[in-house]
């Protein structure tokens, strides 16, 4: 209780000057609008088109004040202030696969049509549907007209469940200061942040993202009146999603230290006109990295758009081509498992498990391998792990799972090779007690490359919830390098 009460002391001291009591335009806004439809024109295409520039062509700041608007999550995951997903060009294969799995894990996001798919749900609702709809409950209950501490008592008595709690009294300041549109910062926020990382994990084009980008920059600066209305709401949204105080303010503190630099991401006029400027803007360099998908034809102007077509070797194995491509492995699945060439590429290959009439238990299935240079080793297994610790936490909070597991990094020797592995698993709340399962392993070549594996597993009538020795053996033995 008592960091809770700090962090919301820390966000409502501002609030005693009289500029920002009369200065908020969110504050004013009744739940007139809370129903209507807040998705604007799209702007995505039908399928992939590679933009003819790269970021470093556009003089703009309309694309500065993209990238502060998620300043904060950029800092808390330590990259690059100022660039379109927080990545410059000399890290962008440091961080691809990072930024992959981040989306994959968190999102559901493998390809481009599932990464518009997910970008557009968060724009139609997010949750600031879930927001709305448990204002109008409190109001109902009275809970947004007493006095915090009557209100927080009211809460805890009434509430069975503390994060349904935590959710009230989050919901209870952001609507004192923002109504309606309490956590809209942390919607928007996100979205812009989901569609730079898109963007540099390939399933969108530059161009498309600043596009949707523009869309949505606009809704935000024109619903808050300043950088730090912005944040505020942005982590009002986060604790009523985290239920976390102490992460909160972590964040918060953040805020602080970036609002403090003097070239900072704040220090971008607010009221900046915000204007498609990359429009005609042509490159030589954009193929580096937009020509490539064309190349690959990951994403091409057809119905087909998304189809991948893999490359084999002579023994029929599939070809897993390193971003840098300097590195070659050959990957070999049994019968019982596809390539599934809409959420592959040549640096990603992803398979699916063939559940009719096999394996007795398993629902579905899916391995995707990846092979990437080798950075700092010991920040490589941090990364790795800190994956799926982060879904256990969110696994944990999901009312689908009675039980939740995870397994701490471990050890496995395959030949040469030293195999790494972790896993989290969920033994679900029915009948049937089916288990959901996912696990991530990875070993070094002798040449500084790392091959991976995150695999995803369901199935029904087990309840072991951490991944074997022999499955992972059996996995990353059908690895062989070129």
């Amino acid at each position: 209780m008592y960091t809770r009460k700090r962090w919301f002391m820390l966000l409502f001291a501002v609030l005693l000057t009289p500029v920002l009591l009369g200065g908020c335009k969110a504050g004013g806004q009744t739940e007139s609008g809370a129903g209507k439809k807040e998705k604007e024109e799209s702007g995505f295409q039908k399928s992939y088109v590679p933009s003819e520039f790269v970021q470093a062509d556009v003089e703009s700041d309309t694309l500065q004040w993209f990238c502060s608007a998620y300043a904060i999550y950029t800092e808390y995951n330590r990259k690059d202030l100022g660039m379109i997903g927080g990545t410059s060009p000399e890290n962008e294969e440091m961080h691809e696969f990072a930024i992959k799995n981040a989306l994959d894990s968190g999102w559901g996001i493998q390809s481009h049509r599932s990464a518009v798919k997910t970008i557009n749900k968060l724009l139609s609702g997010g949750h600031r549907k879930k927001y709305r709809e448990l204002i109008a409950d409190m109001k109902k209950e009275g809970l947004l007209g007493m006095s915090e501490e009557k209100m927080e008592t009211a809460v805890y008595d009434t509430r069975d469940d503390n994060d349904e709690a935590w959710e009230c009294i989050g919901a209870y300041h952001a609507y004192h200061e923002f109504g309606e549109n309490g956590i809209d910062g942390w919607d928007y926020c996100r979205a812009l942040q989901v569609l730079g990382d898109c963007y540099q994990a390939d399933y969108i084009s530059l161009e498309e993202c600043l596009d949707e980008s523009l869309i949505v920059a606009k809704k935000l600066q024109s619903t808050f009146a300043n950088w730090e209305d912005i944040c505020r709401s942005y982590l009002y949204g986060y604790y009523f999603w985290k239920h976390s105080e102490v992460d909160t303010e972590w964040r918060w503190e953040i805020y602080e230290q970036l609002n403090a630099m003097p070239d900072g991401p704040y220090t971008v006029p607010y009221d900046t006109k915000l204007e498609e400027n990359w429009k005609g803007v042509k490159s030589v360099a954009s193929g580096e990295k937009e020509g490539q998908k064309t190349e690959d034809g990951e994403e091409s102007s057809s119905e087909d758009a998304g189809v991948f077509q893999p490359k084999k070797d002579q023994k029929g194995r599939y070809i897993l081509t390193s971003p840098d491509k300097e590195k070659e492995v050959a990957v070999e699945m049994p019968d019982d498992y596809e390539c599934n060439t809409e959420w592959s590429d040549e640096d990603t290959l992803v398979f699916d498990y063939k559940t009719e009439g096999n394996r007795k238990g398993i629902s579905y299935e899916s391995l995707s391998f990846y092979v990437a240079k080798s950075k700092d080793i010991s920040e490589e297994d941090e990364s790795f792990a800190s994956l799926l610790k982060d879904d256990e936490k969110n696994w944990k909070k999901d009312s689908l799972y009675k039980k939740v597991n995870y397994m701490d990094t471990k050890k496995i020797k395959m030949g040469d090779y030293t195999v790494k592995y972790c896993c989290i698993g969920g033994l679900t709340n029915d009948e049937e007690e089916s288990c959901d399962k996912q696990w991530h392993a990875w070993f070094r070549t002798s040449d500084g490359y790392t091959v991976s594996c995150l695999a995803l597993e369901a199935s029904y009538g087990m309840k072991d919830r951490e991944v074997s020795k022999k499955k992972i053996l059996d996995i990353m033995s059908r690895i062989y390098e070129k």
